[in-house]
């Protein structure tokens, strides 16, 4: 095929990059290509599967490709997982110089390599659509697109949820979706209904345990912390999530109190729906409070890493922080003319690893790393 020339109507690529592969889009590109070669209500054996993690091998591919049917006159031949057919490619490639008639060829892969002749031809021949991991902006819309199509009712919060919870991989994003679309059941879900219908095992929405400790709720925030370890969590993320709770109220108290809107979520390290919560939970702690609880969060973090064990460290920083905070004179509405006027105050509640915003300007927070802990590991 001449370069530049026009893919071939018949030949599909859909395909990740190395360890990049959204097999939720592969099987909708798969769905599309079908239903426009076969249209809507095609025959049992209008699409012939051939696996790669079974065995399948390319002469058999081609055989299929040039051969027709008795009971089709289209068909779609269909390879999963092609990146593990590992045999001579050429039948293949002699097949696609003369299919058979009415038969489409798509290729599934969760990676290639452009250097090997066979995906080096489908690269240029065919046409091709990506499916990998879509950023969160992307997600999000892809979401929403579904919901509307299926004519379900979320709140924004609810969908905020959702991607805060189950991240980008759309798969577990519209299973969840399926749930809900039965829980809903034609009406509109809240965002304390959804949480109830979301899996244990994906843990609690990230955002609760910060307002545990933004309430002071040192009961709650145990529990949450608990039943996270039970769950196999990360210690140091846990820690971080606390971290980063504290620091978003010193910077909340550090902007001005009364300044701070959905704008400033980043700088604080919360969705946006959850900003106005975390000045309001700001107000009840004082500057003092906040100092003394990030620096014993601190000491966990070192104590965490030199090899202490998880549970107790979490619950002695959470006491320390929740409790102490308690035990020190109870603070009262935050006063107006701290951080009203131009940023007096000033946060240097830095992360254990010297990383911590700065709030001494009220326009120019630092925006660095939130978390105590750098990699997470399991």
């Amino acid at each position: 095929m001449a370069r530049g020339a026009a893919p071939a109507a018949f030949l599909h690529l859909v395909h990740g990059d190395k360890d990049k592969f959204d097999s939720w889009l592969a099987e909708r590109w798969l769905q599309r290509i079908c239903a426009q070669w076969l249209g809507a209500d095609p025959p049992p054996d209008a699409i012939v599967t051939f696996r790669g993690e079974e065995r399948a091998t390319w002469p058999e591919i081609a055989d299929a490709l040039r051969s027709g049917s008795l009971f089709a006159s289209k068909r779609v031949v269909v390879v999963r997982r092609a990146e593990s057919v590992t045999d001579d490619a050429e039948p293949l490639l002699a097949a696609l110089e003369s299919p058979g008639p009415g038969n489409a060829l798509v290729v599934i892969a969760a990676k290639t390599d452009k250097r090997l002749k066979l995906w080096k031809a489908l690269f240029e021949r065919a046409t091709v659509h990506p499916a990998l991991p879509l950023k969160e902006a992307e997600a999000r819309a892809e979401l929403r697109q579904e919901l509307t199509k299926r004519q379900l009712q979320l709140s924004a919060e609810t969908v905020e949820q959702l991607i805060a919870r189950v991240g980008q991989d759309l798969r577990r994003l519209m299973g969840e979706v399926d749930k809900l679309e039965l829980l809903a059941a034609g009406g509109r879900l809240s965002a304390e209904e959804a949480a109830t219908s979301l899996g244990r095992a994906m843990g609690r929405p990230p955002w609760l345990l910060g307002e545990a400790v933004g309430r002071r709720d040192l009961a709650a925030a145990l529990a949450l912390v608990e039943e996270e370890l039970d769950l196999r969590e990360y210690p140091p993320l846990l820690l971080g999530r606390i971290y980063s709770a504290v620091r978003g109220l010193r910077g909340a108290r550090a902007l001005g109190l009364r300044g701070v809107g959905s704008e400033h979520a980043s700088l604080l390290g919360v969705l946006p729906f959850k900003v106005a919560e975390t000045v309001a939970n700001a107000r009840e702690w004082t500057d003092a409070q906040l100092d003394s609880a990030l620096a014993g969060l601190q000491e966990a973090d070192r104590r965490l890493k030199l090899g202490a064990e998880p549970r107790a460290t979490l619950a002695a920083a959470l006491v320390a922080a929740l409790g102490g905070a308690d035990r020190t004179a109870r603070p009262g509405p935050a006063r107006s003319d701290r951080g009203s006027g131009g940023g007096a105050a000033s946060v240097r509640g830095g992360s254990p690893h010297g990383t911590g915003a700065d709030f001494t300007s009220a326009s120019e927070p630092d925006r660095r790393a939130r978390r105590p802990s750098a990699t997470r590991a399991r």
